[in-house]
């Protein structure tokens, strides 16, 4: 893990627990840390149907990087924010998340404050996991190129 991502979950635990956090750590297997990021599932439920034919493309990562710390900070994905490519990274971001839970099971995945209330849990393990993920498996191309031309510019609106 980088540095500037240990700092960034570091700062996200300050701004939120007492320093005592650093010596009260919790370890998360598979099975919880999916727990926890289940709920997002409804989040991209919603843009499925659009964002899953959009090719993967890397060069939209930092974006996905910022639109992770965006939400974390309170902001809420809409259809006009992230961009439709972004939402695609963050989706895979997300299958690959779940799946790299389900693979691990009862082993730790993350280590977390155990001071962290449930609220926050989701919020933690976004930006452990999905933050500068590098993907474990293959992207699975699931692009349509019709819709291409329609969907990476612009928001997720229907016309």
């Amino acid at each position: 893990m980088k540095k500037e991502h240990i700092q960034l979950l570091e700062k996200f635990a300050d701004s939120h627990l007492p320093p005592s956090w650093r010596h009260d750590l919790q370890y998360l297997n598979g099975w919880k840390a999916a727990e926890v990021l289940w709920p997002m599932n409804d989040v991209f439920k919603q843009f499925h149907s659009t964002i899953r034919f959009l090719p993967y493309s890397e060069k939209y990562e930092n974006e996905a990087n910022q639109a992770i710390e965006d939400y974390v900070s309170g902001t809420k994905w809409s259809i006009l924010y992230p961009s439709p490519p972004v939402w695609r990274v963050l989706f895979e971001r997300h299958i690959q998340a779940l799946m790299l839970c389900a693979i691990n099971g009862e082993q730790t995945v993350i280590v977390a404050p155990a001071q962290l209330p449930h609220a926050l849990q989701l919020k933690f393990i976004m930006l452990d996991l999905q933050w500068d993920m590098k993907l474990p498996f293959p992207v699975a191309d699931r692009s349509d190129p019709s819709w291409l031309d329609a969907l990476t510019k612009g928001n997720l609106q229907r016309h």
